[in-house]
């Protein structure tokens, strides 16, 4: 049979934060090292329980939908794909969330860049958006490089981790 995945927990506590009291990430990583997860929030008279099952929810429909990436970061990439030289491709689940879609408009808008989304094919449950880009390059290995060190983590956070 298989095996089951690792699984772990992270709580956080901190009694001088204002706000709805809790709330929960469940993330999962694929076979095929795609990463995507799901969330929920708390709030006054919410049982945490609860919030922890919406958070699983959201976890289980963007597995379902079978995409590369969840619908919280579709619209994150849609800026990178129109800046970036050359095709971009990215598989996501349906239907893609009004924030993809106002995304790809407005990158559109901005930038010129032609996006395209197929639609999914004989039921399936997701479908590919393309984009060829602008064809924005690091002026030099300099600007690449201080471009790498502003996405990645703090070594300090990353050797902590």
């Amino acid at each position: 049979g298989a095996s089951m995945p690792a699984i772990t927990s992270e709580v956080v506590e901190d009694r001088t934060c204002l706000g709805n009291g809790s709330g929960v990430i469940c993330v999962a990583t694929t076979t095929t090292g795609c990463v995507l997860a799901g969330s929920a929030l708390g709030e006054r008279g919410k049982k945490a329980q609860v919030v922890g099952d919406e958070a699983a929810h959201a976890l289980l429909v963007e597995l379902k939908h079978g995409g590369c990436v969840d619908e919280h970061l579709a619209d994150q990439l849609v800026v990178f794909m129109a800046l970036a030289k050359g095709r971009s491709r990215v598989r996501c689940g349906t239907p893609l969330s009004l924030h993809t879609t106002t995304a790809i408009h407005l990158a559109h808008v901005v930038s010129g860049a032609k996006f395209n989304v197929v639609k999914p094919q004989h039921g399936g449950t997701t479908c590919m958006v393309e984009c060829d880009g602008i064809g924005y390059e690091a002026a030099s290995s300099d600007d690449a490089q201080l471009l790498y060190v502003a996405t990645s983590p703090p070594r300090a956070a990353a050797a902590a981790a």
